[in-house]
């Protein structure tokens, strides 16, 4: 199967859907186990690849370090810009309009770059690993987030109702494990494959939240 790139103009219709699921308990409860394996942002240059409407940067942010989002859609830079004000006003925080194919950013600009939901869905995973190792420092670090090899769509299903989610929280799991079977699920050793290949070492994952979540973090060489 030929997987599309998904356009600015899907993403621009999904601003709601996507902060919705950003704010989903089950996602939150994932991100915050991502962000306490990372520790202190403090001084750290902290670029977000794919960052949506910017929950995962305001839920690690510190005021001592300067942060990067970035996004393919303009309508989500645009709510990322006006949340930063309300959440973090005191933070050093700038979002841009940009494929995560092709970063506009300098090499070793980042010591620290998170991917949280994107990778999966990219045709070409590889093409985003290769940015992510040219902007990181020697030795910074990546952390990613992924659905799991284990995430299926009936999977999804069941859990819903097993964690008695609400309306919204249901149509956020399920659509993440419908989206995920046609995109991509990565296991731990697919994971650790792609990142080496690309330059980056002491690859570690965890499966999170009935091992439906994959969080990676490594180390650039």
């Amino acid at each position: 199967m030929v997987m599309r790139k998904l356009t600015r103009e899907e993403f621009d219709e999904r601003v709601d859907f996507f902060d919705k699921m950003a704010c989903s308990s089950w996602i939150v409860e994932i991100q915050k186990q991502m962000l306490s394996t990372l520790g202190s942002w403090d001084h750290l240059r902290v670029l977000d690849i794919g960052c949506g409407t910017g929950r995962l940067l305001h839920r690690g942010a510190s005021e001592k370090s300067r942060l990067t989002g970035i996004d393919l859609s303009p309508l989500t830079i645009k709510r990322a810009q006006a949340l930063a004000k309300e959440v973090i006003p005191d933070t050093d925080v700038t979002y841009y309009v940009a494929d995560a194919e092709s970063l506009p950013f300098s090499d070793n600009s980042y010591d620290l770059v998170l991917c949280s939901c994107l990778l999966f869905l990219m045709p070409a995973p590889e093409k985003v690993v290769r940015e992510m190792k040219r902007v990181l420092t020697t030795s910074g670090r990546v952390a990613l987030l992924n659905p799991s090899d284990e995430l299926t769509l009936d999977i999804s299903l069941v859990l819903s109702e097993e964690w008695q989610l609400d309306r919204t929280e249901r149509e956020a799991l399920i659509q993440w494990g419908r989206i995920a079977e046609k995109r991509h699920r990565f296991g731990a050793y697919e994971i650790k494959a792609l990142l080496e290949k690309h330059g980056f070492r002491d690859v570690l994952s965890s499966k999170v939240k009935q091992n439906i979540g994959l969080i990676t973090i490594a180390y650039a060489e």
